[in-house]
């Protein structure tokens, strides 16, 4: 894996140190080493990773994620992860994915970065993370009415639901499971 540390300040209010991870060649062509287990192709490609997931990691928590570039929006990878995280990690990474890919991937990153929109907070805090209950795992997925990019709900960017919500068309409207889309679903 190859890696770049980045500071990241709101101005003089917070300060943040990130580092980026990329896996490099060796890890791409690595293949399973327990007995069994080689499914006849590289353990990250066996594992579904794919060339554009990067790993940042907070270097003040020590704790990190690893993002897909190609899906284009970090809420939605932010939101399955329940990691303590520094003020300024949430604007770190929105800010990452601002950047050209290709930029990304080679690491040509700057070693500082001021993020003057970020809110200054005195401690970090724990993500929520994926916001699933037994009893969402015991009656299935949530299903919205998705009608012009909006649920019926009023949740939108179906990009950042937590893990579990689907959506269904306003015509398929008896398929939701969703007591908002539900009760909000315009009458015939």
């Amino acid at each position: 894996m190859r890696t770049h540390i980045i500071e990241a300040t709101n101005g003089e209010l917070n300060w943040g140190k990130f580092m980026v991870g990329v896996m490099d060649t060796q890890d791409w062509r690595r293949m399973p080493m327990t007995p069994g287990c080689d499914q006849g192709m590289p353990l990250l490609q066996a594992r579904r990773w794919d060339v554009t997931d990067i790993w940042v990691m907070d270097l003040e928590t020590r704790e990190g994620a690893v993002f897909r570039l190609a899906n284009g929006d970090p809420s939605g990878a932010l939101n399955k992860h329940q990691i303590w995280v520094c003020p300024l990690f949430e604007p770190f990474v929105n800010w990452l994915f601002t950047q050209p890919h290709e930029q990304i991937l080679m690491l040509a990153l700057p070693d500082w970065v001021d993020l003057p929109d970020a809110v200054f907070a005195f401690k970090g805090h724990r993500r929520p993370g994926p916001m699933v209950t037994m009893a969402a795992i015991d009656s299935g997925p949530v299903v919205h009415i998705l009608y012009h990019g909006v649920t019926h709900c009023g949740m939108v960017a179906p990009s950042s639901w937590p893990t579990g919500h689907q959506w269904v068309a306003r015509d398929d409207g008896h398929k939701a499971t969703c007591k908002g889309c539900i009760e909000a679903q315009p009458r015939a």
